[in-house]
């Protein structure tokens, strides 16, 4: 039995924010896909319109709002068509019923408005992707970045995106098992474990110590340890070891936070600034809500409300990273996106500390370039001639019969689907499995997974890299990442007198993949103990790795 949504008039959408960018190229590409791809057209209506109960993930470097709002206009263009086909043929068939006209002459009619509206669809199209979204200022940007206005656009949906895609809050609701929803393909995973316990005094500093009271006269004292000396470390009593200065999960995430952005796009460099450069925090949370169906017809009918408030559960208050069903948790993210937002980057940084243990997580993920079929707006003539028009005027008539063959099939597909009621947006329900004696789950709520699935931009990503540039900036950047984080890691736990001996092993791991030289073998042991290894014989004939030709899911070469 399906299952539709009606939303929830208590709640009110507040007023939309402004757009920061809404025509970056991610943005203009996943808009003229919209036109030029009629599958990733219904897939954003789908995702946005008719499944509206469920929240909007993110937006890494695109306007949502513009890329529904182009879907929209292509669906209602296209419908204009269809409609004013049927229409003018059954007006038509009336008439020869009448006899008013020849039956050779209303089949010749009917045919010339097909045609008709089919071209002045295609015209149509041409010229809203030439004057709005094709680049025409040299670069990658479109001159023009409204998007048009369509009925189907209605106020409430458009607060209701625009504010969710910025999540503003911080708070990002999630459907589903993976919580970083919208960030694209997991192409690294690392997790480590730090005791927190006192420095000790380096023994290479006592020498270092003794050469630099040397050097200025002074006869050097032995009996005081040279990290003391040199202010690394003060005696209390216990051996020249200083105690660890106190610190929570918030102080170390706030440390690592503002000092990432400041070396890497504040105070940096102009020629050496990451300009893209995204450091904030977030918290994830599922979106699930209990509810009760109701029976209406032949159907059942749950009523949900269209957003829903933060529980606050696992932030503020009680135990971090509370192990709770509907708890927050909540992660740094430093996200970079390169070549103009078409991909982009995201680590997501987690800190939990129990006891005298600093356990870290490192999840990296990657946005692929957008399909390379969207790109072709790119290559569109800046001025739609006479020429072009020909020549799409003959183009109709040439494919013609396969076109007629094509619209035929599809229809029968779409109405097969639609007497299965495939193509209804259902909801997704949290199920739990009912296997009581009694059976005593047919009395329980129904628990409606509301959290955001997937994002149109995952929807538009392309399976390759199209340049062999985007794979090694993609490495570049997530390298730079990574480094720079676990170097602020180090610097905290520094200043806070804690022992770096464990962090330095395990940074070593995750920088260099645990790589290691043995007379010539190579071996690589990764982070789920997966080794790997590589002779390197002498001369031009050594071995060589296959070259990664697309993003890898999971784990892949660094």
């Amino acid at each position: 039995m399906s299952l539709q949504t009606m939303p929830n008039p208590t709640l009110p959408p507040p007023s939309p924010p402004n757009p920061a960018n809404p025509m970056t190229t991610a943005t203009r590409l996943m808009s003229a896909g919209a036109h030029l791809d009629r599958g990733y057209r219904k897939s954003v209506i789908r995702e946005l319109v008719h499944a509206r109960f469920r929240m909007v993930p993110p937006a890494y470097g695109y306007d949502t709002v513009v890329v529904l709002a182009h879907a929209l206009a292509a669906r209602r263009l296209r419908r204009q068509q269809v409609w004013g086909s049927v229409i003018g043929g059954v007006v038509m068939c009336i008439l020869i019923a009448n006899g008013t006209v020849t039956g050779a002459i209303g089949g010749l009619l009917i045919t010339w408005l097909v045609y008709s509206l089919a071209y002045l669809r295609r015209i149509a199209m041409l010229q809203t992707l030439v004057t709005e979204l094709k680049p025409q200022d040299g670069g990658g940007r479109a001159v023009n970045g409204a998007y048009p206005y369509t009925p189907g656009l209605k106020a409430d949906l458009v607060d209701k995106i625009a504010r969710q895609q910025v999540s503003d809050t911080g708070l990002v609701r999630y459907g589903g098992f993976a919580p970083f929803v919208g960030a694209g393909l997991l192409t690294d995973t690392w997790a480590m474990a730090e005791l927190v316990k006192p420095a000790h005094p380096d023994p290479f500093l006592d020498v270092v110590g003794g050469r630099i009271s040397d050097q200025n006269g002074a006869k050097p004292d032995h009996t005081v340890p040279a990290a003391v000396a040199l202010g690394l470390t003060g005696p209390n009593g216990n051996g020249g070891v200083q105690a660890v200065i106190p610190f929570d999960v918030n102080e170390l995430t706030g440390y690592v936070e503002h000092r990432m952005r400041s070396l890497l796009r504040d105070h940096a460099a102009t020629d050496q600034s990451i300009k893209t450069l995204v450091v904030e925090r977030r918290r994830y949370q599922r979106a699930i809500t209990l509810t009760r169906a109701r029976r209406r017809w032949f159907r059942k009918v749950v009523r949900l409300p269209e957003e829903l408030p933060d529980s606050g559960r696992g932030v503020s208050g009680g135990m971090h990273w509370e192990e709770d069903h509907n708890a927050a948790r909540e992660y740094l993210c430093v996200r970079v996106g390169s070549w103009d937002q078409e991909l982009v980057t995201t680590c997501y940084t987690g800190f939990d500390l129990r006891g005298d243990t600093l356990h870290i997580e490192f999840y990296t993920y990657v946005l692929p370039p957008i399909k390379k079929s969207y790109h072709l707006v790119e290559n569109l003539p800046d001025v739609l001639g006479p020429r072009v028009l020909l020549k799409v005027a003959w183009d109709m008539f040439r494919y013609a019969p396969e076109d007629v063959v094509r619209f035929t099939y599809r229809q029968f597909k779409r109405g097969l689907r639609a007497i299965l009621r495939r193509e209804r947006a259902e909801v997704d329900l949290d199920s739990i499995p009912d296997t009581s004696e009694l059976h005593l789950g047919r009395y329980a709520l129904l628990g409606v997974d509301q959290g955001a699935r997937t994002s149109i931009r995952e929807l538009a990503k392309d399976e390759r890299y199209h340049l062999f540039f985007q794979r090694s900036d993609k490495v570049k950047y997530m390298q730079i990442v990574e480094r720079q984080l676990l170097e602020s890691i180090e610097l905290f736990l520094l200043e806070h007198n804690v022992d770096l001996s464990d962090h330095r092993a395990a940074r070593g791991n995750v920088l260099y993949g645990d790589v290691y030289n043995n007379k010539g073998n190579v071996g690589n042991m990764g982070p789920n103990g997966h080794i790997q290894n590589l002779h390197m014989g002498g001369g031009a004939g050594g071995g060589h790795p296959a070259e990664d030709r697309s993003p890898q899911p999971q784990g892949g070469p660094r």
